[in-house]
């Protein structure tokens, strides 16, 4: 499978991240994929990204991370495509495994994982798009993927990140540990944080970019700067 990686000469400014994975929204092209912004560690970015999308005339520009969808490659809507790269396949394989699971257990279509010269493309249903927690969800599961192999079940591994060291472990444990995989069940059925069921034009870039990922959902917080402490993540 092809995968055009597309340099926009963004440098950006991440904080530090312990996971080797560099990520991009990416779409469909006649012989493969293209990613449609810089590649990021941040999983964040790429729901600031695919916000342009879903709020019209937004352009995305926070700690030097770009996305105009005007002027770069626009990303598909009808399925989630996340290009990544820094990963090898037993740590693609636990982060497939940990997606089915939870697309199989709300009835959503199956995850497709790619395998590309460069790295992978991991494919699924469009209802992972509907809210930046669900988005940051996704591709925070690609990230978990290095913490060790999958196993029985999601609540199993999940659990098992109390063993490891880094950011996404330490995100996992913030938000319950094994009891974070009935959340995330929670987050992806949950009408009220989808784009069309809040006024997330009226958010900062900022309070979008840190208050609405899926570690916020799940551990019921939100960020102080979100707009009056109304917004519905955590209810």
């Amino acid at each position: 499978m092809n995968v055009v990686v597309r340099d926009f000469g963004h440098g950006l400014a991440e904080i530090g991240q312990s996971t080797r994975a560099k990520m991009a929204m990416c779409r469909k092209t006649d012989d493969g994929f293209e990613t449609c912004h810089q590649l990021a560690k941040c999983k964040d970015f790429l729901h600031d990204a695919v916000a342009c999308m879903f709020i019209k005339g937004r352009k995305s520009s926070i700690y030097s991370f770009q996305y105009d969808p005007d002027t770069m490659p626009k990303i598909d809507l009808d399925a989630i495509r996340v290009y990544v790269q820094g990963i090898n396949g037993d740590d693609a394989l636990a982060s497939y495994k940990a997606l089915q699971e939870l697309s199989g257990a709300i009835g959503w279509d199956s995850i497709i994982l790619n395998k590309c010269d460069s790295g992978f493309v991991f494919e699924g249903d469009k209802r992972w798009l509907n809210s930046p927690a669900s988005i940051s969800l996704f591709t925070g599961i690609i990230r978990m993927g290095q913490y060790g192999p999958y196993g029985e079940s999601l609540r199993e591994w999940l659990g098992n990140m109390k063993n490891h060291r880094g950011n996404d472990p330490s995100y996992v444990m913030q938000a319950g540990g094994s009891g974070a995989a009935d959340k995330m069940l929670k987050l992806l059925e949950d009408d009220a944080v989808k784009w069309s069921s809040f006024a997330y034009d009226k958010l900062s870039s900022r309070a979008l970019h840190h208050g609405c990922g899926w570690v916020a959902y799940c551990a019921g917080l939100y960020a102080k700067s979100v707009c009056d402490g109304s917004f519905p993540v955590g209810r």
